[in-house]
């Protein structure tokens, strides 16, 4: 838009005339509203390309839990940047027919739009005061000391590192935390690692480190500092990938929701 204001406005310093510009402007086909509308477009999707390129870099750089560093949740932003460009396709296919037809009525993009635009605003927002509650929580939980829970059977030298690495290292916390990647660690085959954690701990591998995250979750539902926080932030700081896993799972172990679970604690 900068280049084509910046034609224009060279073109009126040199033919002050308006019939001669209009003249000049009508030997290009489809000029005015339709250029700005494809360079628009264009424009929009350029920034949608390297806003894509950034996320990718940035999943990759985190591949790694690192206990001190909380890696942002970006699902929400590529689902949104998806339907912009579905909406922006949109925009420059029906800008290309309202070139051939110029009663075409453009409202219906422009609420699709605003509403995309305001959404994209309120969530974005929500979603900068969920990881400033998680940056508090984790510098909290990192401050103090985890209480490893008493030994009631010997196990075997696979099950005390698995249990090992989610109390020192507090792996639970990894919401990407899954079978395959502690049998790697371990060097064990997936199937055997879990046979070990069934017979040895009694509980499934996911439950198993379910336990420690709804253990988590509820140290911050009965905290006084963090009785401000919303359940989300609760939630995906104990370790769990979304508020839905979150509410489901709690409810799963303590047969309350975390609210209910957190009026009763309050009281």
């Amino acid at each position: 838009m900068f280049i084509l204001s910046a034609l224009y406005k060279l073109l009126v310093a040199l033919l002050p005339n308006n019939e001669e510009i209009e003249a000049i402007l009508a030997m290009i086909p489809y000029y005015g509203d339709t250029y700005g509308d494809l360079l628009n477009t264009f424009f929009f999707l350029l920034i949608i390309v390297v806003l894509s390129k950034k996320i990718l870099e940035y999943e990759k750089e985190n591949t790694i839990f690192k206990r001190d560093k909380i890696k942002l949740q970006l699902t929400w932003f590529k689902v949104t940047l998806l339907l912009l460009s579905v909406l922006i396709l949109v925009w420059f296919l029906y800008t290309i027919a309202y070139a051939f037809d110029d009663e075409l009525v453009f409202y219906p993009l422009y609420l699709a739009a605003s509403l995309t635009t305001y959404w994209l605003g309120y969530i974005g927002i929500y979603k900068i005061g969920i990881n400033e509650q998680q940056q508090k929580i984790r510098a909290f939980a990192i401050q103090r000391d985890f209480v490893a829970p008493e030994e009631t059977e010997k196990t075997s030298q696979h099950s005390a590192e698995f249990k090992r690495m989610l109390i020192e290292d507090r792996l639970f916390l990894d919401s990407n935390l899954h079978l395959e990647g502690i049998a790697e660690i371990l060097d064990i085959s997936k199937g055997h690692l879990s046979r070990t954690i069934n017979s040895e701990l009694g509980m499934s591998f996911s439950d198993y480190v379910n336990s420690f995250r709804i253990d988590e979750a509820k140290l911050y539902l009965r905290h006084p500092d963090f009785s401000n926080y919303t359940l989300e932030a609760i939630g995906l700081e104990a370790g769990f990938n979304s508020k839905s896993t979150f509410y489901s799972t709690f409810k799963k172990f303590t047969g309350l929701t975390p609210l209910q679970f957190k009026n009763s604690s309050s009281n």
